[in-house]
């Protein structure tokens, strides 16, 4: 494989001069790296742009360690990433997101996911960046970093090139995409999705922790509400602490907790795996915390369909089956069963309608079925 052209960054001033450089490209390749193990905030490692024949590799840990990139440099690259008139091509960015939240601290806009494309365009409901390069490139992309310590300095010329790759074919991938959907009608729908992922990824993390949760369903409205609490409560100490929610709680530890409405110190040492350190540090707040949450409402509770419900979701996931079938993409493009539950539960209950629904599958999807 030849040299790709890449430079390393890693003073402000060689950040400005680079965005400067390419200040009237209206289109920009870009990618991170980052760590997450021990932390429930990614370690920014590295950001990857390229807005033609050169690529920038970024290290945000020459800045204060990845906690903060200031100065005119860090204001430039947020105004970049931010711009709505300049488009960002990525490719599956739902944790991309999460590091630019927290380096230089925004949510780029304008963003095609070459992932949600090549989903809309027929091919794999979510392939994986080299396999996209090569089905639609017809190039090979090693893989051979993908576990490096990406915090380690200096990186080795393998991990920069590596680093490099993953931006380098974002631009063809998206020239080679656009055209099939364009073909295909559906180059409006791509936006919207792209569109709906970053409107997604900007909600509060606090507020999504309840949806998260796994098992909730099996609750009822009483412990839905404690359980809501719970998760709320866990996403902030995590939050505070700077750790993964995990270790404050598993979600099957707060689903037994708020199943139990527990009250008292002996009741919560009976939860599995819940330990003397944890009653001492926490036992009290989590015993307020379930006494003083409501019920909650019935719009808000997650729930599992029964009945002629359940019959009804299996129709509905037969109609997608063939309506994707019809159209030539994967099902779970066009619906996944957490959506179709998600509309059961607004024709059913009354819930909001979940953003993924609201865009073109409004009239390709959300319609057809409450119809039927």
């Amino acid at each position: 494989m030849a040299s790709i052209p890449w430079r390393w960054v890693d003073s402000a001033e060689d950040c400005q001069a680079f965005l400067d450089a390419n200040s009237g490209a209206d289109c920009w390749a870009v990618d991170t790296e980052f760590m997450r193990t021990d932390t429930y905030y990614p370690k920014p490692a590295l950001i990857q742009l390229c807005a033609g024949s050169e690529i920038a590799l970024i290290d945000p840990v020459a800045f204060s360690n990845g906690e903060a990139f200031n100065g005119e440099a860090s204001q430039a690259l947020a105004a970049l990433l931010a711009d709505p008139d300049v488009t960002k091509l990525m490719h599956s960015v739902s944790e991309d997101y999460e590091v630019f939240r927290r380096f230089p601290g925004v949510i780029p806009q304008q963003v095609l996911d070459t992932q949600l494309g090549a989903g809309l365009a027929g091919l794999a409901a979510a392939p994986g960046y080299q396999n996209l390069v090569e089905q639609l490139l017809g190039i090979h992309v090693p893989k051979g970093e993908t576990r490096s310590n990406w915090l380690q300095r200096p990186l080795s010329e393998a991990q920069c090139e590596y680093a490099a790759l993953d931006v380098l074919y974002l631009a063809p991938l998206q020239r080679a995409l656009s055209e099939r959907l364009s073909e295909l009608g559906r180059l409006d729908w791509w936006l919207e999705d792209s569109r709906l992922a970053a409107e997604v990824a900007a909600r509060d993390s606090v507020e999504q922790s309840f949806e998260r949760c796994k098992g909730a369903a099996r609750l009822n409205a009483r412990q839905q509400g404690a359980l809501k609490a719970l998760c709320e409560w866990r996403e902030r100490e995590a939050i505070k602490r700077n750790i993964p929610r995990t270790w404050v709680l598993k979600d099957g530890q707060c689903v037994d907790i708020a199943k139990r409405l527990v009250s008292s110190l002996s009741a919560l040492s009976d939860i599995r795996d819940i330990k003397g350190r944890f009653l001492n540090q926490y036992g009290k707040t989590v015993i307020e915390l379930v006494a003083e949450s409501e019920v909650l409402p019935d719009a808000q509770c997650q729930w599992e369909p029964t009945g002629d419900i359940k019959t009804c979701l299996k129709q509905w996931q037969q109609w997608v089956r063939q309506r994707a079938e019809a159209i030539g993409i994967e099902p779970e493009v066009l619906a996944r069963k957490k959506d179709l539950e998600a509309l059961l539960a607004h024709r059913e209950k009354g819930a909001a309608l979940p953003l993924k629904l609201q865009g073109w599958r409004r009239q390709e999807l959300v319609e057809p079925l409450l119809a039927l």
